[in-house]
């Protein structure tokens, strides 16, 4: 009951952001998202005795979301690259400076940086598929992006949970069976076809948008394997407990940090 309860909280909630927040207040709520994310995989990799560049690491996510905000204010001669080696540069200075013991530098270095592209960048591609391709059409886009993974992850649930007997990855994720991966994208799907109508993307036909559902529902499941193998590796059953009957913030957007560039880059093709 309480996870059903904090979902009809949530998500009129999140959708209420999508569709009335100015572009800035999206993009900060975002780089927020961002960093709680990054906080709990830093939790994580402690856990896994992986020693991390704390500091270093928060100033490069809220970077990262600055970055992709001043791309939407056309101020396009700050490049992703150069933050990519800004950060590089600093990591290396502090295993230099003695922040790590030489030991653990390779470690420090490689899981602060990963931590920052998993999270930060991953989650930050939400911003262009808002504003990039118009405010309407992004908003549809969006939409149509939530509506498929929550779908997938609602069906999946409701039926690995009753009727699942067969593992999916039984290593990784015991809960995880192939029933409910198969409901997923069937609830991919369903959304599909009724977001295209409800909210229809305008540069995506209805057979596009089934196609894209599929792709967005399987890169949604690799996602949420790839949280549990962090989760399972750090010994814990959830990122962190700050939504109750949900788990983590992570937990909750796993399957959004490999759709979402998914999204995106189908849609810089399309708007070519």
């Amino acid at each position: 009951m309480t996870r059903v309860a904090v979902a009809t909280i949530l998500i009129p909630l999140t959708l209420a952001v999508v569709a009335y927040a100015p572009p800035a207040v999206y993009s900060l709520i975002i780089a927020a998202l961002s960093l709680f994310s990054l906080y709990e995989f830093f939790r994580m990799a402690e856990r896994s005795n992986c020693r991390c560049f704390k500091a270093a690491g928060y100033l490069a996510a809220g970077a990262t979301s600055l970055y992709f905000y001043l791309r939407l204010s056309g101020w396009s001669r700050f490049d992703f690259a150069y933050l990519v080696i800004i950060l590089v540069i600093v990591l290396f200075s502090l295993a230099l400076a003695g922040w790590a013991e030489i030991g653990e530098a390779i470690r420090a270095i490689s899981t602060t940086f990963f931590g920052v592209f998993y999270t930060s960048y991953l989650l930050g591609f939400l911003i262009p598929i808002r504003y990039s391709f118009g405010a309407p059409e992004g908003l549809s886009y969006v939409f149509f992006l939530l509506g498929i993974i929550w779908a997938g992850d609602s069906a999946a649930f409701a039926v690995g949970r009753n009727w699942g007997r067969t593992p999916l990855a039984p290593r990784i994720s015991p809960r995880k069976t192939v029933e409910g991966s198969f409901a997923s994208i069937g609830g991919n799907l369903t959304a599909a076809y009724l977001l295209y109508y409800l909210v229809p993307p305008s540069a995506i036909n209805l057979p596009e948008a089934l196609r894209l559902a599929v792709i967005l529902g399987v890169l949604g499941q690799m996602g949420d394997l790839a949280e549990s193998v962090l989760k399972r590796g750090a010994g814990l059953k959830d990122s962190s407990g700050i939504i109750p009957g949900h788990g983590g913030l992570l937990d909750r957007i796993d399957s959004l940090l490999f759709a979402a560039p998914a999204m995106y880059i189908y849609l810089a093709i399309k708007h070519l």
